[in-house]
Order: C-alpha cells, then structure tokens, then sequence
C-alpha cells in the first residue's frame, strides 16, 4: 500500500515546500512516516499502548460554502487528500495524551506506548507495525475511531 517512489518523492517535496522540516521529511523516505513514542516510568508494570491513526483519506473535500471547511478556510489544500475520519483528531488526542502522562509520570507504572499509525484503512498501517515489532512487548492496547 506504499506509493510508488516517485510519489513519495513528490510528497516529500512538497512537504519540504510548504514548511516542513527537511531532516524530519528525509527520515520518512520510503513512507516510514509512523511514530511511536514510548515513556518508561520508574515502576515496574505492564506495557500498554494507545494507538492512533494519522491519514488522510484519498476523499475530495466539498470546496462549496455550505461545507463547513470551506466556508471557514480549513478545508484541506489538496485534491484527494482530506482528514474525513477525524485522523487529525486522533493525533490531537494522541498529543494531548502525551503531555498529560509526561507530566504525571511519577504516579504511573510500567510502560506506555503512543502508536501514532499511518494506512489504517486497508489495515497497511496495523500490518507494518505489527511487522516492525512495534507491539511485541504491549500487554494491552487500546483503540479509538472518531
């Protein structure tokens, strides 16, 4: 479910293009753009993961003034690439819930793992992850959908 190189080669340019940090985009060649961030607490404990889904759907945006987006200029500035499940949502939660266990750490036990996942529709996302390791040591994970 990776797109092809030239693809990704384009998407990294246009990252790069509008803002985006070119060291940060140049560790996602490939389309390596899933993030886990883990936090180990000085008690011991089980490993539990939260995981939540970062992209865009391959859905074209309403431009007229009745959607919402458009009329108050949020909508996505590109053709078939809009946050129509709430992923922007989700990693709004996710940074949220970063912020909060960082700062509450030493009344916590054991390990937590934030999944940020790329591909969730198709399960491409799951499946890499998976495939990575990323959950080998979770004992329990939690999920949400907005």
């Amino acid at each position: 479910g990776v797109p092809s190189e030239a693809e990704l080669a384009d998407y990294m340019q246009r990252a790069i293009n509008e803002g985006a940090n070119p060291e940060l985009v140049k560790k996602m060649a490939g389309g390596k753009t899933g993030i886990v961030a883990t936090l180990k607490t000085d008690k011991p404990g089980k490993t539990v993961a939260f995981r939540f889904d970062m992209d865009c759907n391959d859905v074209e945006e309403e431009r007229c003034d009745e959607h919402r987006p458009a009329k108050e200029g949020f909508a996505s500035e590109h053709k078939k690439a809009m946050h129509a499940c709430g992923h922007d949502g989700h990693v709004t939660i996710g940074l949220s819930a970063a912020k909060l266990l960082a700062a509450n750490k030493a009344r916590l036990a054991g390990t937590v793992k934030l999944i940020f996942q790329p591909a969730e529709e198709g399960v491409r996302g799951a499946f890499a992850m998976m495939n990575a390791g990323v959950v080998d040591d979770v004992d329990y994970l939690f999920g949400g959908h907005i």
